[in-house]
């Protein structure tokens, strides 16, 4: 997805200077009917500062290229849903970002998905443990001609456990999604 795009390739200034993992489209075919399938792992949220640190209010240094690349992928799966308003697309991954900030909110916005972990039970709503603080980062969106057909769960199998019994650092969030 839009490789050279300094949101994946670096190069920018500032936030956009590092490079960071680049998004992954496939086609594929399954039930006689064609899926878009984009697989991301956004940019870490390392280098940002610590919500209850010394800095008030934190500074989110790497939030702007976690938008440009939401964006980025957006302006990919729109100009599917361009050429096929009733295409199905599945966009997933680790965003690290929360539901309800701006990378998700303008991914949503760019590209017309709907995010399924709005369906999960808000106490239900994590895959992620940081210093003791449940919250989500893994996410799926799904396409309106998928929307009606979609289920979504998130399996508690690491999260909620000590990392020395973790499988993982995240939690699975599975899609079950009917012909």
């Amino acid at each position: 997805v839009d490789p050279t795009n300094p949101c994946f390739a670096g190069g920018g200034s500032g936030a956009l200077a590092e490079p960071t993992r680049k998004s992954l489209a496939a086609e594929m075919r399954f039930g006689g009917r064609t899926f878009f399938l984009v697989v991301n792992h956004l940019k870490s949220k390392r280098d940002d500062d610590s919500v209850f640190g010394a800095t008030q209010p934190p500074v989110y240094k790497t939030e702007e290229q976690r938008i440009c690349q939401a964006e980025a992928i957006g302006r990919f799966v729109s100009s599917i849903l361009e050429r096929d308003r009733d295409a199905a697309i599945v966009v997933l991954g680790d965003m690290n970002e929360h539901e309800f900030r701006s990378p998700m909110r303008r991914l949503a916005e760019v590209s017309g998905l709907t995010n399924l972990i709005d369906r999960v039970p808000v106490e239900e709503r994590y895959s992620f443990s940081f210093e003791g603080n449940l919250q989500i980062l893994d996410h799926i969106l799904v396409s309106p001609s998928l929307l009606g057909a979609a289920e979504v769960d998130i399996v508690h199998v690491n999260a909620d456990r000590a990392d020395a019994i973790a499988a993982s650092d995240h939690d699975p969030v599975v899609v079950r999604i009917r012909p």
